[in-house]
């Protein structure tokens, strides 16, 4: 069996790195996304319970946005 070299060592590591980095944003973006009101992540070991409004009052202000298009185009 051969040895590593240290720029594969570093491959390897930053290669993990960057995989734990996408589960951990995979994972926070299934619970900002959730429309559930009780969440539980990896095998039970972080619950959370929230309030999560009904879809049809989750909208957002736009009038500054549309205040601000009519002044661009022109």
């Amino acid at each position: 069996m051969s040895q590593l070299t240290g720029s594969e060592s570093f491959m390897l590591i930053m290669a993990g790195l960057a995989l734990f980095g996408t589960l951990v944003g995979t994972t926070y973006q299934f619970i900002l996304r959730s429309r559930c009101s009780k969440l539980s992540v990896c095998w039970r070991t972080c619950e959370c319970d929230r309030d999560v409004l009904p879809s049809d009052q989750a909208t957002l202000d736009t009038s500054a946005i549309e205040a601000a298009l009519p002044a661009r185009l022109a």
